[in-house]
């Protein structure tokens, strides 16, 4: 029987076709871009609040991948192994000076965020309300994050249909730093005009994602195995978490500016591993 290349053409582009992107959506703003957005109340917050304070680890992985999860410690939900391996790590950096430390205790520490969600007021197609409509959006710079604590502190709602703020977004252009996204919160005004107005904003609240399983910490059995994936062999050719091999072997003044790579072999990444573990 000869072959079936109408078959072979099917699995073929079958094969080529792109997975359709699923939620949640997260905002990303475009540099030298003033993006406007509106927020929305939260759903893990019962609609009283419009942001989760997020206490996560963001961790590369030796085998290349990277994951942030919540923080069970900062949870309240028992110790944390990568809260515990962060101080190890800066307790060695300070005894040595070592510089592989300080970079391990960097990635190892927990980082705060802010999380919100909400949706790009001048762009948003109200023919055409899906779940992509509304994105998560990180407020993770200190500047963008005290803006938001002195709006909240004045008690002035940013969220309410009637009474809410649009906030503009800007993030500066530019290459070889790293800027702060800024974050300037308009008059008040309504979130939409017209009679179908409250119904826009209805729908998009309805549509839009719960963080609540993004802000709940891991099991302790995932946290476990997290753990061990951390803490074993690295699968790849150039770990992702590791300081340079001399960075590694020669103590560096605190004060110095180091640049670090990702060339460690595997056998000093290992025993860097190891040497925080010992705590």
């Amino acid at each position: 029987m000869g072959t079936n290349f109408n078959l072979f053409k099917e699995l073929l582009e079958k094969a080529n076709q792109k997975t359709a992107k699923t939620g949640p959506y997260w905002f990303k703003p475009a540099p030298g871009t003033t993006h406007t957005l509106r927020f929305l109340p939260l759903k893990s917050k019962n609609m009283e609040l419009p942001l989760e304070i997020y206490n996560h680890h963001a961790i590369n992985f030796p085998d290349g991948r990277f994951e942030s999860f919540a923080c069970p410690q900062k949870a309240g939900e028992g110790e944390c192994e990568f809260c515990k391996l962060a101080s190890a790590s800066y307790k060695k950096y300070t005894a040595t000076d070592n510089v592989a430390y300080k970079e391990a205790f960097k990635q190892l520490v927990v980082k705060q965020n802010y999380l919100l969600v909400g949706y790009e007021a001048d762009k948003i197609d109200t023919s055409n309300i899906t779940e992509e409509s509304v994105k998560i959006v990180r407020a993770s710079s200190k500047a963008s994050m005290e803006a938001i604590v002195s709006i909240m502190s004045k008690e002035k709602d940013f969220v309410d249909f009637g009474s809410g703020r649009n906030v503009e977004l800007l993030k500066p252009a530019g290459k070889g730093a790293i800027v702060a996204t800024s974050w300037a919160f308009q008059d008040p005004e309504p979130a939409f005009a017209g009679k179908n107005g409250q119904a826009y904003f209805d729908k998009l609240i309805e549509v839009s994602p719960d963080l609540t399983a993004l802000i709940t910490p891991p099991t302790p059995e995932k946290m476990a195995e997290l753990m061990a994936r951390f803490t074993s062999q690295p699968k790849v050719d150039e770990p992702v978490v590791s300081p340079t091999f001399q960075a590694a072997k020669q103590p560096t003044k605190k004060t110095a500016s180091v640049e670090t790579s990702d060339d460690m072999g595997d056998d000093e990444l290992a025993a860097l591993r190891a040497s925080l573990q010992e705590d």
